[in-house]
């Protein structure tokens, strides 16, 4: 792989001083403006979490986006230079590794020809993490990490769960390491910053800000909704057989099990009988789910036991469903959602490790009074589950003051 990956014909000019580019005001005048590149590394241009994080930079710089895969067909008219980067996979996992490794050398090589003021890393590199932040310090670039998930306990277990095992410290220290050219964080939960600050006894300022919702729909009434479960992601979850067992029971008592974003099934699921939307752009899909009574919340990603990764997440699915305005049903092995849920009364939390109680408990919440309060409780704490002006101003503040710390 090589930098002819990466259009950069109109994104960079060497008339410039590092770090600036010059911009034309409307009045037809000239201003600095800092650069920051944005790496979300291996996600798609359009992932959520990552093209919220370029629309805010892009109010205060300009910005560099690179991003997995290419320029989508009906890119936006804006001012963000978008830097699309293919990347081949193989089985043979010591050809993977080799790939990874070009794909980082040509992140590092990005980096080195932006020369941004500040860097934004939505992930923790695969093959040359440290290799990465060290290049973006010889740009003397502010160094913000984006931890979409605790990594040593997803990210690394996924891909190579076998050095998990056998290494999880090492694992860690390397983590520990990567953390350690940060000037700043950000996190999806107090949870997950917490886990982390346990194992890596450093001081580097962090800010919360979850996978809010984009937009919201107000609460349909029960006379209009669907008896129906939805599941909502396309990414492809576990689900126990206790878990199966309830959504049997539940299709049973004549509930429908609706898929809502094309996630791969396991054959049990198969054999219930699952509704599957398929892919849905997002407003679609914000409509579709709240259309159901409740969406559910209860899979693992972690074959052998719940990770401590799925313990304190906060996952798009359920910011996405409160917006909708349908009730959670949500495990209790879920930290952040199980306490989010029962502080707010918009749903119901279960121990999925007892199916009958489970069923007996979602049956109780559709009862015409029970459920029509959650669905008050909803309309009354909607507000908190979706991004705007505020909570965007409040990221933008985070940066603005981690990097004037920096100059």
């Amino acid at each position: 792989m090589n930098l002819r990956n990466v259009d950069m014909t109109n994104a960079l000019s060497s008339n410039e001083p590092d770090q600036y580019t010059t911009m034309v005001s409307s009045s037809g005048g000239t201003y600095m403006m800092q650069k920051s590149l944005v790496l979300g590394y291996v996600h798609p241009p359009n992932d959520k979490r990552v093209k919220r994080n370029v629309i805010a930079l892009s109010k205060s710089f300009d910005v560099y986006y690179q991003f997995l895969g290419k320029n989508p067909q009906e890119a936006p008219e804006d001012s963000v230079h978008r830097l699309p980067i293919m990347r081949t996979s193989s089985k043979n996992p010591v050809k993977a590794f080799a790939r990874w490794r070009s794909f980082d050398k040509t992140i590092i090589k990005l980096i080195e020809q932006v020369k941004p003021s500040l860097i934004l890393l939505n992930d923790m590199p695969l093959a040359r993490p440290i290799e990465i932040v060290e290049a973006a310090k010889s740009q003397k670039a502010c160094v913000i990490i984006d931890l979409h998930e605790l990594v040593p306990e997803q990210r690394l277990t996924q891909r190579f769960s076998f050095l998990w095992r056998i290494y999880k410290g090492g694992v860690w220290k390397l983590f520990s390491a990567y953390l350690s050219y940060a000037d700043g964080v950000i996190g999806v939960s107090e949870q997950q910053l917490s886990e982390i600050s346990k194992k890596i006894p450093m001081e580097i300022p962090s800010i919360v800000v979850t996978n809010y919702a984009l937009e919201r729909a107000s609460p349909l009434p029960f006379c209009l909704r669907k008896r129906e479960i939805a599941i909502v992601g396309k990414t492809s979850r576990i689900f126990t057989p206790n878990t199966v067992e309830l959504l049997k029971m539940l299709k049973r008592k004549e509930f429908d099990i609706c898929v809502i974003g094309g996630m791969r099934q396991q054959k049990e699921l198969k054999e219930i009988g699952i509704i599957n939307t398929g892919f849905l752009k997002y407003k679609d899909m914000i409509d579709r789910i709240s259309e159901s009574l409740f969406s559910f919340v209860g899979f693992r990603t972690n074959k052998r036991k719940l990770s401590l990764n799925d313990k304190y997440s906060a996952p798009n699915k359920y910011f996405d469903s409160v917006a909708a305005g349908t009730p959670i049903i949500v495990s209790r092995d879920f930290e952040f959602m199980s306490k989010n849920v029962l502080d707010n009364s918009i749903g119901i939390v279960l121990d999925l490790g007892k199916p009958d109680k489970a069923a007996l408990s979602i049956m109780r919440a559709t009862q015409k009074n029970s459920y029509q309060a959650l669905l008050a409780n909803i309309s009354a704490h909607q507000a908190k589950y979706v991004w705007d002006y505020e909570k965007e101003n409040e990221l933008i503040a985070f940066v603005k003051r981690i990097c004037g710390s920096k100059t």
